[in-house]
C-alpha cells in the first residue's frame, strides 16, 4: 500500500485514480526517480493484481502504456505457490470441462498484459543446494519423483530410520526450526533466548514519533519494533546489505557484541551490532583468530509517507535488519 497503493480489499473494483487526499501527488512523488521495477515470486500474483500494478504505474507516469513504460522484471518460479483469491497470470480459462469459461474484467486485463511480456531470461542452475537433495527437489517441481526418491527420503529425513544419536542432533541449540505460524516461531525464539541464562538486552527501534512505533514488521520491511537479543543468540538476516560477500536475506549467525554511542544505553538502539555471519566471505573486519567472520551490522531505515488523513508528513523506522534464527 505504501508503494504502489494498489488495493487489497474488493481489488475487483475498479477506481481510476488511488484514493485519499494528495495520494496521487504523494504517488507520483515517490516514483518520480524509479527506473524500474522488480516482483518477486510472482506465481503467486494472480491477473488482477497484475493489472493494478500496471494501473498505478501509469498513474505514477501519467500515460497508457504498460506498466507505465517503464522496465519491470517478473522473477521467481511458476510452479511455486499459486496466488490466493485469483488465477495466475498466464490462465486464459477457469473450471473445468463444460463449466470452463475465460476469464473477463480486470482479470482479463491482467491475463493481456502478462502476453506483452517478450522478454524471458532461464536459470538453469541451482545455488541454494546441490547433491541428492537438490536433485530431489527439481524432480518435486516438476512431478516426477520416483521410488527412489521415496527410499532416499526415508533413509536421510525420518526418524524411523535415524539412530537415536542422529535424531537428539535435531534438539541442538543450532538448529533451525520451521513453523506454520508466527506464533509457533516467537515462542520457539523465546524460549531458547531463554535458555540461553545470559543477560539479555532489549533495543527498540527509533521511530520518527510514537504513532510509527505502531507500524507491523510486515509494514516496515521486516525491520522490527523491538529486539530482545543477547551475546551468543542465534539472528538471521533480513535484508540484502551485500550479496557479494554474503550478507544476504537469509544469512545465518550469531550475536557478538553491541556498541552504544557515548552517553546512550538500553533500550535505545546501539549504533553497532557485531554478529558472526555463517557465510560472510569478504576481508575481515577484525583481526585475530576466530574473528574473520565477525560483521559490524549498521541500523536500516524505512520510510513512508502518511495514509492518515490530514498528515502530510513523511514518518520512519530505523532498526537492525535481523531476527532471532532459532525458528
Amino acid at each position: 500500500k505504501e508503494g504502489l497503493n494498489c488495493p487489497v480489499n474488493n481489488p475487483e473494483k475498479f477506481a481510476p485514480h488511488v484514493s485519499g487526499a494528495g495520494a496521487l501527488l504523494k504517488l507520483r512523488d515517490r516514483m518520480k526517480n524509479c527506473i524500474g521495477v522488480v516482483v518477486d515470486e510472482y506465481s503467486m500474483v494472480h491477473q488482477v493484481s497484475m493489472f493494478w500494478v500496471s494501473h498505478r504505474l501509469q498513474e505514477a507516469y501519467s500515460n497508457e502504456l504498460p506498466f507505465g513504460g517503464i522496465p519491470i522484471a517478473w522473477c521467481g518460479d511458476a510452479a511455486q505457490i499459486p496466488p490466493v483469491g485469483g488465477s495466475s497470470p498466464w490462465v486464459y480459462s477457469v473450471g473445468v470441462g463444460s463449466q470452463a469459461r475465460p476469464v473477463v474484467g480486470l482479470a482479463k486485463k491482467g491475463y493481456d498484459l502478462w502476453r506483452t511480456i517478450k522478454n524471458v531470461v532461464i536459470l538453469s542452475e541451482t545455488r541454494r543446494q546441490t547433491g541428492p537433495f537438490s536433485d530431489f527437489l527439481s524432480r518435486l517441481r516438476d512431478g516426477n519423483n520416483s521410488e527412489e526418491d521415496w527410499i532416499y527420503l526415508n533413509q536421510n529425513c525420518s526418524s524411523v530410520h535415524k539412530s537415536a544419536e542422529d535424531v537428539a542432533t535435531f534438539n541442538s541449540p543450532d538448529t533451525t526450526w520451521l513453523f506454520s505460524k508466527n506464533k509457533e516461531c516467537h515462542d520457539h525464539n523465546s524460549k531458547m533466548l531463554k535458555q540461553m541464562n545470559v543477560p539479555r538486552v532489549r533495543m527498540d527501534a527509533d521511530h520518527d514519533c510514537q504513532h510509527s512505533a505502531t507500524k507491523t514488521v510486515v509494514q516496515c520491511l521486516q525491520l522490527a519494533p523491538l529486539l530482545v537479543l543477547c551475546r551468543g543468540a542465534k539472528i538471521m538476516v533480513l535484508h540484502n546489505v551485500n550479496a557479494k560477500i554474503g550478507l544476504v536475506n537469509g544469512a545465518s549467525g550469531k550475536v557478538v557484541d553491541w556498541l552504544y554511542k557515548e552517553g546512550t544505553v538500553a533500550p535505545s538502539p546501539p549504533q553497532v551490532l557485531v554478529c558472526h555471519i555463517d557465510d560472510y566471505c569478504g576481508p575481515p573486519f577484525f583481526a585475530g583468530v576466530g574473528r574473520e567472520k565477525w560483521v559490524p551490522l549498521l541500523p536500516k531505515k524505512h520510510s513512508w509517507s502518511s495514509d492518515r488523513a490530514g498528515d502530510a508528513d513523511d514518518h520512519y523506522r530505523s532498526q537492525f535488519p535481523i531476527s532471532l534464527g532459532w525458528g
